[in-house]
């Protein structure tokens, strides 16, 4: 009987570890990112906006909000009510949200809209360009995984060193007074 109260504890106890174990990996596990989606607001209509002309304007505000509405599409301008202005919507500035909706960032202080080519310029001639940092941190690797590989400083490089010093040492003890 205390052979069996024994046994029972021990699947217990396994039992108890084994679910802790499944929880700390659902913990672990990477989750999955939702993506971004269009204010409920403004999903309602979206092909009927299209039909009538209109651009999804991501307006962003002197304080940093974002403001995102549908604005109609008036001889390549658009008209903001809240400031009394308008600002161009030209195709070099529209871009697509999600691959489906024709959008423009259009910041409050400036008639002109984000222009994501002249972006791509400017970073270029900047040097801030983001695409060159995966080729560096990629160089980096190889270059720590090839001195991994040979072992640097390893004993084998360090011996010739300690060789090479103890020969110049000789050859200088035997020129100048040996």
């Amino acid at each position: 009987m205390v052979q069996e109260e024994g046994r029972t504890r021990l699947t217990d106890q396994i039992k108890k570890l084994n679910e802790l174990m499944e929880v700390q990996q659902q913990l672990l596990a990477p989750r999955k990112r939702s993506k971004f989606k269009l204010p409920s607001k403004l999903r309602k209509a979206t092909k009927r906006k299209l039909k009538q002309n209109k651009i999804l304007v991501l307006r962003i505000t002197t304080n940093g909000n974002i403001h995102p509405e549908f604005l109609p599409v008036n001889d390549e301008l658009v008209y903001i009510k809240e400031n009394k202005t308008y600002h161009s919507a030209s195709a070099e500035y529209v871009m697509r949200f999600n691959n489906k909706f024709p959008t423009i960032i259009l910041p409050e202080w400036s008639l002109m809209p984000f222009v994501p080519r002249e972006n791509k310029k400017e970073t270029r001639e900047t040097g801030t360009d983001a695409i060159p940092q995966k080729v560096i941190i990629t160089a980096m690797k190889q270059a720590q995984a090839g001195l991994l590989k040979k072992g640097g400083f390893g004993g084998k490089t360090i011996l010739f060193i300690i060789l090479g010093v103890i020969a110049v040492l000789y050859l200088l003890s035997k020129i100048f007074g040996g």
